[in-house]
């Protein structure tokens, strides 16, 4: 799979989110840009529902990596009120090649949080935002600037500036063909994602883990979560992949 740099640098999350709707700025002498950009990003959303449904996985092409990744998403206000999000998510990731040329990625997790982007370019990677809805309701975006390396992520609802496709900071390439982007858990507050204004902006904690849970609790009587860190996960759901040799 080939996929190339747009001149698109941001896009906004509209009301039919669950149907895949994406609204891009753009001027008319973009149009020609902005469909090639709406083909690209349904081919890149199709791609990854591999890591939920797909019952085989693309053999490594020369030269290119994968990238493997899980999110949870868990309240951290009222437990018994909505403890986490059971459904699928879209994850932006970005990479920036050796000549920095930046590329932006977007895929959709199983319902368990699990995302995989395979046969993509050699670069450096980060995730840069992660897009969820709950039924019935308007669309949150969780973001990170990247203006330096201890940047904080925030919690948006429905913002009107969207995510834009830039960092200021990434972190060295791995030289490895499969990048474990490992378990990442955000806490979010009820208090914010029930606030009506559009634009309520608040930050999130977020805590990593390169192990597999067993009935974990991450916070104090929060979820027990039971996952396989997302290398094992995709190994076991692929065993005979030529990934893994």
């Amino acid at each position: 799979m080939k996929l190339e740099s747009t001149s698109i640098k941001f896009f906004k999350v509209d009301s039919n989110f669950a149907n895949d709707t994406y609204v891009f700025p753009r001027t008319n002498a973009m149009n020609k840009i902005f469909f090639v950009s709406i083909l690209l990003i349904i081919f890149i959303s199709g791609c990854a529902t591999m890591s939920g449904g797909l019952k085989e996985l693309p053999e490594p092409e020369p030269g290119n990596v994968m990238i493997v990744g899980t999110i949870l998403l868990e309240n951290i206000d009222q437990p018994f009120v909505f403890t986490y999000f059971d459904l699928p998510m879209k994850v932006v990731l970005l990479g920036k090649s050796e000549k920095g040329d930046v590329t932006h990625y977007i895929v959709t997790t199983d319902k368990d949080g699990y995302f995989c982007l395979p046969n993509v370019p050699q670069a450096s990677y980060l995730l840069k935002a992660v897009i969820f809805q709950e039924p019935g309701k308007i669309p949150n975006i969780i973001a990170n600037d990247w203006e330096y390396m201890d940047s904080k992520y925030y919690l948006m609802r429905h913002p009107e500036r969207g995510v834009e496709y830039k960092a200021d900071w990434f972190s060295p390439a791995q030289k490895s063909r499969i990048i474990n982007m490992n378990i990442k858990w955000f806490g979010l507050k009820t208090a914010l994602m029930q606030d009506k204004s559009i634009a309520a902006i608040g930050e999130v904690l977020v805590n990593e883990f390169d192990k597999n849970l067993k009935n974990e609790r991450l916070r104090t009587n929060g979820h027990p979560y039971t996952r396989e860190e997302p290398l094992t996960y995709f190994k076991n759901k692929f065993p005979g992949s030529g990934w893994w040799k």
